[in-house]
């Protein structure tokens, strides 16, 4: 089994051969990213201070008005300093820092600093005369300054939603666009513009206020937090709000906040949500050097920018953007850990879509997230995410499923997911497709709509689906079935499912589902399954199951019983039925397990690189138990499941929608 199992090994190695070839340029980078001053300043931001300026020197006593004007002149070292308002800005930071000197954006008042995309409406609206509750307004283009950017104008393919690139608030409440695929409460009101992006008309709900008298609030600029040059570094931003933003739908990729294909960000405790597109982009901007600003073009930048990556993303609440939470290309070596990561993906269906989505995420962890309510796959790992690592995160209702791994060549380091909680999902726990050498150990995943683990080939790419190991998972009623993975052949070879723990509470009788996707050019029909199943079971000693027997899923792929999967498939062959129950409260988000027996009659497989479990808890080399809780007992068992321990939590609360 050990040459088998040694897809962290490679990856480590294979992560230090690439770190010891990039380091000359990346300290010549970070040589040219930013001068030290001879002495680190604090540049004090405060619009509500009666002396504020953006000539000002940014002192206490005489502050910068604007979060902009400090970005102009902060150097490596220094701290801007933001006083509580709202601030209707794109802030665009000049230059990075440096490791030992970054530069650091800080909220004074964690919550209070509020950076809006958005302009406060004060044009007139008329009534609609037959329309009831329809109201209108013609908008004045001078209300679009930046860059001549007129997201009401510019529309969106229907099959990414429909509708423009704009955004519309009504007293703080986010309206949708007629003719897109928004998911928003019918009650929420509704609006539309002319083709020109300039007629504007809402549909309110019966006994909505006038919208002379009320806050009407329209997103006029791209982004909200992103240096206009491409490939800086070193930079902090902690404590803000940062919201409404008319950004590109991907692709390109153009995050509401952007680290803008830089290194070494620390991006913590900001809230950032409602977003039209992306929120957080923290990679290589893929698409954009399509349309580079003038700026990338004067730097040299109007390429790829090498080494992008290397950032801590911690403790941020992501939610209700309205394509991507968190989304990055190559962004290397890179942590997002301890978010709140929901309720995105909304308006814009399709690919591109999620929660957490990245490409090229090559030794990236994803640690300790909750991963919730998104209209998107949960957690999203494209295109050879060599290395790449997705740990000890809550993911919890997500559509079509909680996490997603695609697109990894079988001679790649491997991509790992391990002590995850994953449950409820509107689709699979875990889906992959043309990705080989995925390691699924140690989750505890219950309830899904669909299977528990899904695993096939479903394009001609390249990657098929091997080397597959899938070890000490507990699996809890998932309604289409535990485990999914294709019938060998074709670029299907070596998987291996074993030592896992299947319910049969409540009559539940786990179900095994052998697809027909896998990459082979005579991909076989279900009655060609049946007979595959027929035969290996004849080969056991078993005479052989009537069709009635032999449940075809969909009418194209058996799903067996436990023993008939081991006879058909070879798999499992140790693992265990038992009586397991999983609920959680989703309140407290407290999970209760309960285990008829004692868990510890299970031997597992030890796979040398988890090193613990989901709480924190070292997984011992011997008597490991299966699941992500190594203290799991007999009867029943009560676990707090967010925060995850050592991964932090959000400090800072989401402000309401008043204006100040």
């Amino acid at each position: 089994m050990s040459n088998k199992r040694d897809d962290a090994s490679m990856g480590k190695s294979w992560r230090a051969r690439r770190l010891n070839t990039i380091g000359a340029a990346g300290i010549a980078g970070v040589l040219l990213a930013g001068s030290a001053t001879s002495e680190a300043r604090t540049l004090v931001v405060d619009q509500q201070h009666r002396d504020a300026a953006n000539d000002n020197p940014g002192t206490a006593e005489r502050p910068l008005k604007s979060i902009n004007a400090a970005a102009q002149i902060a150097e490596a070292g220094d701290t801007v300093l933001v006083h509580a308002g709202i601030y209707r800005e794109w802030v665009t930071p000049m230059r990075g820092g440096e490791p030992d000197s970054p530069i650091t954006y800080q909220a004074a008042e964690p919550g209070q600093v509020i950076v809006r995309g958005s302009e406060r409406y004060t044009g007139t609206w008329e009534p609609v005369e037959g329309e009831p509750d329809t109201w209108r307004t013609q908008l004045d283009p001078d209300l679009f300054t930046d860059r001549d950017y007129k997201p009401f104008a510019m529309r969106v393919s229907r099959h990414r939603g429909h509708g423009t690139q704009g955004q519309v608030f009504f007293n703080g409440r986010l309206l949708a666009q007629d003719g897109t695929d928004k998911r928003l409460p019918d009650d929420a009101g509704s609006w539309e513009v002319s083709d020109d992006g300039l007629t504007l008309s809402l549909r309110l709900p019966e006994g909505a206020p006038n919208p002379n008298e009320a806050t009407v609030e329209l997103s006029v600029r791209m982004r909200v937090f992103a240096p206009r040059s491409r490939g800086l570094g070193h930079i902090h931003v902690r404590g803000f709000v940062f919201e409404h933003a008319a950004n590109r739908i991907a692709v390109p990729q153009m995050g509401m906040v952007s680290t803008r294909s830089g290194h070494g960000w620390v991006i913590e405790n900001n809230v950032i949500r409602f977003a039209r597109g992306i929120g957080l982009e923290c990679g290589a901007e893929w698409g954009i050097n399509d349309m580079p600003f003038e700026e990338d073009k004067r730097n040299g930048h109007d390429g790829v920018i090498p080494h992008t990556g290397g950032h801590l993303i911690r403790n941020n609440i992501v939610s209700d953007n309205e394509q991507c939470g968190i989304a990055g290309l190559r962004s290397y070596d890179t942590r997002i850990v301890g978010n709140i990561v929901e309720r995105n993906g909304a308006g814009v269906p399709g690919y591109e879509s999620g929660g957490i989505k990245v490409h090229l995420f090559y030794d990236g962890v994803i640690e300790g997230n909750l991963v919730r309510d998104n209209e998107a796959y949960g957690i999203w790992l494209d295109n050879d995410c060599a290395g790449g690592r997705v740990t000890r995160n809550l993911v919890i209702n997500n559509t079509p499923n909680g996490i997603f791994l695609e697109l990894l060549g079988a001679d790649r380091p491997g991509m790992l997911a391990d002590n995850n909680v994953i449950l409820a999902n509107r689709g699979d726990g875990i889906y992959a497709h043309d990705a080989s050498r995925i390691t699924a150990v140690h989750n505890l995943i219950f309830d899904n709509t669909r299977r528990g683990i899904y695993i096939h080939v479903a394009t001609n790419r390249g990657p098929g689906a091997e080397q597959e190991y899938l070890y000490n998972n507990l699996l809890i009623g998932n309604v289409e079935g535990e485990i999914s993975l294709p019938l060998p052949g074709g670029k299907t070879a070596d998987n291996e499912s074993d030592r896992n723990v299947f319910s049969i509470a409540d009559g539940h009788q786990p179900r095994f589902i052998v697809n027909p996707n896998n990459g082979a050019e005579d991909r076989p029909d279900g009655d060609r399954l049946s007979a595959e199943a027929r035969r290996a079971f004849e080969a056991t000693g078993d005479p052989g199951l009537a069709d009635s027997q032999i449940e075809l899923l969909e009418g194209r792929a058996p799903a067996l019983n436990l023993d008939q999967w081991r006879a058909m498939m070879n798999h499992d062959r140790a693992s265990l039925t038992g009586e397991l129950r999983a609920t959680l409260d989703p309140e407290t988000l407290a999970l209760t397990l309960t285990v008829d027996e004692s868990p510890s009659q299970l031997q597992t497989l030890p796979y040398e690189f988890v090193e613990v479990d989901y709480l924190g808890a070292a997984i011992p080399a011997e008597g490991r138990l299966p699941g992500p809780f190594q203290n799991l007992q007999r009867g029943e068992n009560r676990f707090n499941l967010w925060p995850v321990p050592g991964c932090g939590e959000p400090s800072i609360e989401p402000p309401g929608p008043d204006d100040r």
